[in-house]
Formats: C-alpha cells, sequence, structure tokens
C-alpha cells in the first residue's frame, strides 16, 4: 500500500489530481458520513452561534492563539513614522498610503441574524456547500461527530473574527509594507493545475509590522486564495522559498498561526508544499514544526535543492525566472484606488442579491432535508421497493445538486458587493478592459 507521501507524489506522475472523497465522486460510504454531518449541523440552525455546542453537547473550542497586544501597542510607540520599507510607515494601512477613502460604504453584515443558520450561510461564500463541508469530514478521516465539531468551531471562529468584515475591507485595512514586500503571492499553476501560492520568507521581519496585522492578513490571504479553488482543482500549491533566509526572518508566532488556521479552518485545502532551497538549519526548525501538522499535512510536504527537482511538479513556464524558471513574472503590488470599489455603493443592488442568496440557501436547506430522510429511508428497504427508492434519493440528489448551483451563482453576485477587489482582481480587471 502507497504511503501517504507516495500518494501525494503519485498524482504529479500521472498527471491527475486525485478526487478521492471530493464533490461529484462519492461512493455510498462517504454519502451516508455527509449527510450525518448535515444533520448534525442543522440540529442547531436556530441557535445562536455563540450557544453552539459539539456533538456531544460540550462547548466549543476554537483554536486559541496568543496575541501579545502589550507587544503590539509597545513596538507602535517605538516604530511610528518609521519607514519599513521605502515609502511604507510601521502601522501604515493601504488606505492610509492611499490618501482617500476606497470603499464608498460601511461595512454592514449581509447576516439576517448571528443564528448558526446565518453564519452557515455566508461561510460557504461561492463554494459549493458540500464542497465545503467535505473538506472537513476528510480532514476527519470520515467520522460525523469529529467533523461537525470541526466544521462548527470554523463558523464560530468566522463569526468571532468577522471574517465579512475582513472579506469586505480587504486590503484597505491591511499593513501596506506587507502587501508592497510580497512575501505571499498567488501566480501560476503546478502540473495538476493547482494554483500557487508563492511565499518568500527572506521578506518578512516579525517587527515590521503588528501581529493584529499578520493574523488580519493571513485570514484575508486564505480567503482571496479560496476564490481560485473549485472543481476539480479544490487545493492550491505553496512554495516555500527559502533562499537568503536567515533567523531575522523567523517568526515562530506567524508561522504557528498560519499552521494552526490552516489545519483548523482551512482544511484540506493543501495540496503540496514545496519548502525550496533551506538552509541546514531549517530541518531544525521542521522538527520543532511537525508535531504541529496532521500527519497527512505533513505527508505533503516536499524538501528541494534545486529548480531541476522543482520542475517536478511545476512547470519552468510557471517558475518566475528570477527563480531559475521562464516565467518573466516579477511580484509587483499596484495600489488599488476608490474607482476599482464603486460598484459596491450600490446598496440596493446589494440588499437584492442578498435576499436572492438566502432564498437559494433555503432552497438548498429543505432539498438537504429531504436528502437525508431519503437516506435513512434507503437503508432500512429492502425487497421490490429498493429499486424505487433508490430512484427517488437519485431525483432528490439531482435537485439538490441544482439547489446548490443556484445558492453558488447568487453567492458569487453578492460577492460583489461583500468583497473589496483584491490585487489579482484588478489586474485581471485591467487586462480585459484593455483588450479591443
Amino acid at each position: 500500500m502507497a504511503t501517504k507521501a507516495e500518494k501525494v507524489t503519485k498524482q504529479f506522475e500521472k498527471g491527475v489530481v486525485d478526487r478521492a472523497g471530493c464533490y461529484g465522486n462519492l461512493n455510498e460510504f462517504e454519502r451516508k458520513k455527509l449527510q450525518e454531518v448535515y444533520e448534525l449541523v442543522f440540529k442547531q440552525l436556530t441557535t445562536d452561534i455563540a450557544k453552539a455546542k459539539n456533538a456531544a453537547g460540550g462547548e466549543l473550542e476554537p483554536v486559541k492563539i496568543d496575541e501579545d497586544q502589550a507587544a503590539d501597542k509597545k513596538n507602535g510607540e517605538k516604530y511610528k513614522d518609521t519607514e519599513v520599507i521605502p515609502g511604507c510607515k510601521y502601522g501604515q494601512t493601504i488606505e492610509d498610503k492611499v490618501g482617500k477613502k476606497l470603499i464608498p460604504v460601511e461595512f454592514k453584515t449581509t447576516l439576517k441574524d448571528s443564528t448558526v443558520e446565518s453564519v452557515l450561510y455566508e461561510s460557504f461564500r461561492e463554494d459549493i456547500a458540500d464542497t465545503y463541508v467535505l473538506r472537513f469530514l476528510r480532514a476527519r478521516k470520515w467520522d460525523p461527530p469529529k467533523a461537525h465539531d470541526m466544521f462548527m468551531n470554523a463558523l464560530k471562529f468566522r463569526h468571532i473574527e468577522n471574517v465579512e468584515e475582513i472579506i469586505f475591507t480587504g486590503e484597505s485595512a491591511l499593513d501596506a509594507a506587507l502587501l508592497h514586500k510580497g512575501t505571499m503571492y498567488l501566480e501560476g499553476m503546478d502540473k495538476i493545475t493547482q494554483n500557487i501560492i508563492w511565499s518568500e520568507p527572506c521578506k518578512h521581519f516579525p517587527k515590521d509590522q503588528p501581529f493584529a496585522q499578520l493574523k488580519r492578513f493571513i485570514i484575508w490571504f486564505m480567503e482571496t486564495a479560496r476564490v481560485k479553488l473549485d472543481i476539480p482543482n479544490e487545493k492550491v500549491c505553496l512554495i516555500i522559498d527559502l533562499t537568503d533566509n536567515t533567523n531575522a526572518n523567523m517568526d515562530w508566532n506567524f508561522l504557528k498561526l498560519t499552521l494552526k488556521y490552516l489545519e483548523a479552518y482551512y482544511p484540506e485545502s493543501l495540496g503540496l508544499c514545496i519548502a525550496y532551497n533551506g538552509s541546514w538549519w531549517v530541518s531544525g526548525i521542521y522538527s520543532m514544526v511537525k508535531p504541529l501538522l496532521d500527519p497527512v499535512v505533513a505527508a505533503k510536504i516536499q524538501f528541494c535543492k534545486s529548480i531541476d527537482e522543482v520542475s517536478k511538479y511545476i512547470d519552468l513556464a510557471h517558475i518566475p525566472s528570477s527563480k531559475g524558471g521562464k516565467s518573466s513574472f516579477t511580484f509587483k503590488f499596484v495600489l488599488p484606488t476608490p474607482e476599482d470599489h464603486a460598484h459596491m455603493s450600490d446598496v440596493e443592488a446589494k440588499a437584492k442579491a442578498a435576499e436572492e442568496k438566502r432564498q437559494a440557501y433555503e432552497e438548498f436547506r429543505d432539498a438537504t432535508i429531504k436528502w437525508i430522510e431519503a437516506g435513512k429511508k434507503l437503508e432500512k428497504s429492502k425487497g421490490p421497493e429498493l429499486d424505487a427508492i433508490k430512484r427517488e434519493l437519485e431525483e432528490i440528489e439531482k435537485h439538490r445538486h441544482e439547489c446548490q448551483v443556484k445558492a453558488r451563482e447568487a453567492s458569487k453576485k453578492l460577492d460583489r458587493f461583500t468583497r473589496s477587489p483584491a490585487l489579482y482582481t484588478r489586474l485581471a480587471n485591467n487586462k480585459a478592459s484593455a483588450k479591443p
């Protein structure tokens, strides 16, 4: 039997993404487990998210992150008006740097209330609902109560951290130096068409920004990358380029934050992680990090010393020439403008889109309840009635799929008013408008 690591690399040898346990590719066992997770979640739909419980009736336990607010305050006073990089001062946001109000309206939640149901629909964003839920089920090895608890903790996290507001304000409220440095950015695809996230730790220094800004950035970045994760490419390839990295760049708290958030709140999002060109001491750091990782995640980490080794996973056409590849891409952050956000002022269109999304998800909810009941009915059936019940379940599943697609399209329509356009969207829009 292939090891976990071999299963990861096999995909690249075959050139095909492993979609076992993914939406549209479930066996009967997996379908039943998915129904069980939904049934557990739906039991608490009318419960306030703050009072939601785990499957055993106990308290939910979102990941706790140690934030040294006193240190942030001290550094803020110490480095006030100090340039972190040319043109960007400590604590300066993108909106500060632009010098104008970027978003024409203030943030206002689209949630009907703070029930589990409302937070649930917001959490799906532009995903097919099952795609999102299945991430947690796969991460918990098809154990419905454990998957439920993990999923509910993620919902609670989104509510506590006000992820909806972070998505709405986007780059405008993020640390300017952090974005300009290009410590982490999206560009290119690997050989199985997974989007690539490039991380260059040599550009990061712990003292350059408040930890609160790092936390906000990583949530925003994960939500931004999530938009690109669509069937069949539901995962990313992360390249950690350790060239010129030194101990001065090491930020243990930021590393723990990223790993914990990735594993707890964005599970099954990592397809491959390449640690490239690391110094001898990197193995020592990894030995400290590895206990924090799920074995499945650890199996996805590959250490590469040369671009030739990296090219087993990524075509040279998608590797920048500065790193030994053939791509002419060079990261450059372009400041947003008020004009980029002008469409967000249409509050009437936003309200209409929000209502369409709410109705679409209520249809999905009702279809899911029927789907759960049909699954139970099938389990109890035998003899002549079995075929008829199977056909009934197939019809319900077909309708439910249509409901999910409708809900996703409604979410995309609303997204225009609830997501500040990121660099990637702005560049794509500019490219499209430049075409004759």
